[in-house]
């Protein structure tokens, strides 16, 4: 269900150390994940199809959200186009071999 995916992703989110990005991809095998990246890795270079991003850098939440990094999580996971993400999610072969078991 996409609450579930907003609550991994929010979850993976809030358990990252430092600053970085949590990543929606699509593995070489087009296996959805929800991954972890810092210092300026990217999807791309470990051959993922990034799908959807959130940006844990300070400069992204430091201002606006005085609350901490957490308040930014919580505020910013909701907000994604659950729509378009189903559409995604759904368009995936192994998603869509899996339903069909």
């Amino acid at each position: 269900s996409f609450d579930g995916f907003v609550d991994r992703f929010a979850s993976r989110a809030r358990a990252l150390w430092g600053s970085g990005w949590t990543w929606l991809v699509l593995d070489g095998s087009l296996t959805p994940r929800v991954v972890n990246s810092f210092a300026g890795c990217h999807p791309l270079s470990a051959g993922m199809t990034p799908i959807l991003a959130i940006d844990l850098w300070e400069h992204a939440w430091v201002l606006d959200y005085p609350g901490g990094r957490d308040a930014y999580v919580r505020a910013r996971c909701p907000t994604y186009p659950a729509s378009k993400l189903e559409d995604v999610l759904r368009s995936s072969p192994t998603l869509r071999s899996q339903r069909a078991h």
